[in-house]
């Protein structure tokens, strides 16, 4: 890393051969989470490849080793099956009469043709010289076509004709998303635990991004604007080389190239295959790689090439946050031992030997002496671990449904949006910057809740009458901040908006009628720790979050306040209290404050719902903290299916959906 100035360590793992150096890698990953505790995230590792030829040596090892991974290639996206397949049925809305983006389409699991069937489709297809699609219209009139194969030609048209209405009227990625609820095809890829599924749903996220970034930067994000700019990507030789987010898609080990990892940053990372030839590359567009024999000159150190390599090792050596492994082998294939790059020996690595101060070097031993984490490990499912930090959207989600939990952040299954949401976070950023613009008139800026000068603010006094921004700043600020999407109609958005008009102007009244609260932050984040039992000690888990708004009592304590679009409740129930008695243990624990009264604030028809958390109920919360915490390091995603399947946002893909 850049600023680390000598933190961490860096260690050399030098193999024999190139299978033992892909084994060493993954057993020294299998021992970091060994010895990491509750604190892992396979987020954390990323190996480093020069090209993306040299990952295929790992990946294997990898899946044997039960490790999720993710083959970030930086180039061939669009040729990953997964996003073949999406294309392909995009393609085919976009023109019914592509009869090749139809066959892949027929072919897909979810619509249960048998090759039989497809065949007999397609050789009438060619027989009468029509396209495909023509052939499904009339397939009752093919010869061979049994009343068993017309329903499945029916749900193919039903579904075109359903989708194809649909881009007509809606973006690009409401299209996707009808697609996959409709035909069951999330729900085929995600209904086992496999690394296989988990990498393709990394795919579909990484495509994911692309559809938004398309649909932020044009006027018209329809299918047909969409279709065409991948044609034009594609016909340019384009393969999607897309930016990496180390947070897209489910958790799991990185394998990406030192191109692709610019900018990011992890806590581990393994750069491998050190050797001259493969880093440096001897090449300036990755062709395929020479024998080494045929490879009389090495390219002079002076040439630009050069720098550019030595420029990418840097920018490999400074992705690690914490721990460095630098590995090669001594044998890749062919009669001649390899040599180790010279940029090992630049960085003080000379023979094997690391001779940099205040770093150690790792066992080179011969791998059957060393004790291997992996045992004689087989393929295997993913294995999971606590993530380093939960929210309480996580813990509720879990506690919901484990298969929900799974589905939202472990696969991060995009997701069609709600208005209610949208309507939700109007109005969290216009109390927001209206509370906001009262501390500011009082002279107390959102960043003094922890200094001294706080106390100044509050003598000064934020809720006075010459502080409160008049009505219109409060409507004005509303609709700068108004989100438009995901309603299903204008009329719908219309009468939300007119909602919120009426709600924000008999919020503006009562205060006026009953006073204005003292406020001392808005938006506040918060980390707090909760204990979970674990082997070795008392690990933790951090429990994230932020108060929607804290105000100051006369008499020095608190109110934590969380603001709720919907009606209010005639009672609290235990699972109701569980945000603001997270809220509690943080206000106490992490931000120095005395807790005197929690509140959800119901705005729709602006009434409070007020309590503080008991000695039981906050030891009862953090059981419930350590039990949902245990259970997901352990892999526990077991559905519940209720009456809540009806809300969830994957009902249309869960096998296990109660309708």
């Amino acid at each position: 890393r850049a600023d680390a100035k000598g933190s961490g360590i860096i260690e050399i793992i030098h193999a024999q051969d190139a299978g033992e150096e892909a084994r060493m890698v993954i057993e020294k990953i299998a021992a970091l989470r060994s010895a990491a505790g509750s604190s892992w995230s396979w987020n954390d590792v990323a190996i480093l490849v020069r090209a993306n030829r040299q990952a295929e040596q790992f990946l294997p090892i990898l899946n044997a080793a039960g490790i999720p991974y993710q083959f970030m290639a930086s180039r061939g996206l669009y040729r990953k099956p997964i996003i073949l397949d999406l294309l392909a049925y995009l393609e085919l809305l976009d023109d019914h009469h592509e009869s090749t983006a139809l066959y892949r389409v027929l072919n897909f699991s979810v619509f249960g043709f048998t090759y039989d069937e497809i065949l007999t489709l397609t050789n009438w297809a060619g027989r009468k010289a029509e396209s495909l699609y023509a052939v499904l219209r009339n397939a009752a009139a093919v010869p061979g076509v049994t009343p068993e194969t017309m329903k499945k030609v029916q749900r193919v048209l039903d579904c075109i004709a359903k989708h194809a209405e649909i881009a007509r009227q809606k973006p690009v990625r409401e299209v996707i998303l009808a697609f996959f609820e409709d035909t069951d095809y999330l729900k085929d890829i995600t209904k086992e635990e496999s690394t296989e599924d988990h990498e393709a749903v990394g795919f579909l996220n990484q495509f994911w991004k692309r559809v938004e970034a398309f649909e932020e930067s044009v006027a018209s994000p329809m299918l047909p604007s969409f279709m065409e700019a991948m044609a034009l990507e594609r016909e340019a030789g384009e393969e999607g080389a897309l930016p990496v987010d180390p947070n897209a898609g489910p958790e799991a080990v990185r394998v990406l190239t030192v191109h692709a990892a610019k900018g990011l940053e992890f806590r581990h990372v393994f750069v491998v295959n050190l050797i001259e030839q493969r880093f440096p590359s001897t090449d300036r567009s990755d062709p395929i790689e020479l024998p080494t024999a045929l490879t009389k000159v090495i390219i002079p150190e002076g040439d630009m090439h050069m720098a550019e390599e030595r420029r990418l090792f840097y920018v490999a050596l400074t992705r690690a946050k914490e721990g460095l492994y630098l590995s090669y082998a001594d044998d890749y294939g062919g009669t001649r031992t390899r040599k180790p790059s010279r940029f090992l020996k630049e960085i003080g690595v000379d023979s094997g030997k690391l001779i940099v101060d205040g770093y150690r070097r790792s066992n080179d031993s011969p791998l059957s002496t060393l004790h291997s984490p992996l045992g004689n490990a087989v393929s295997a499912a993913p294995t999971h671990a606590l993530p380093s930090k939960l929210s309480f959207t996580q813990l509720k989600a879990y506690q919901t449904c484990p298969w929900q939990y799974h589905y939202a952040h472990i696969l991060r299954i995009p997701m069609r949006g709600r208005f209610v949401f949208s309507f939700g976070q109007t109005m969290h950023l216009t109390l927001q910057r209206f509370f906001e613009t009262m501390r500011e008139r009082s002279s107390t800026a959102q960043t003094t809740l922890f200094s001294p000068s706080h106390r100044e603010g509050e003598r000064e006094g934020v809720g006075k009458e010459e502080n409160i921004p008049p009505l219109n700043d409060l409507l004005a600020f509303y609709e700068a901040a108004w989100i438009d999407d995901w309603y299903e109609n204008a009329t719908s958005k219309k009468e939300y908006f007119e909602n919120g008009k009426r709600i924000l102007k008999e919020f503006y009244a009562k205060h006026e009628r009953e006073g204005w609260p003292n406020v001392l932050s808005t938006e506040q984040p918060f980390t707090v720790k909760f204990p979970v039992a674990g082997p070795g000690g008392s690990p933790t888990i951090s429990v994230i979050g932020k108060a929607d708004r804290i105000d100051r009592l006369p008499d020095g304590s608190v109110e934590i306040v969380d603001y709720k679009t919907g009606k209010a409740r005639t009672k609290l129930e235990a699972d109701d209290k569980m945000q603001l008695l997270i809220y509690q243990v943080a206000a106490t624990q992490a931000l120095g404050l005395t807790p005197k009264v929690l509140s959800y604030y119901y705005l729709e028809t602006n009434e409070k719902r007020e309590f503080i958390g008991t000695n039981d109920e906050l030891e009862k919360l953090a059981a419930t903290v350590a039990d949902i915490s245990t259970r997901i390091a352990s892999g526990d995603f077991t559905a519940t299916p209720g009456r809540h399947c009806q809300f969830c946002d994957f009902k249309k893909i869960c096998p296990y959906a109660q309708t």
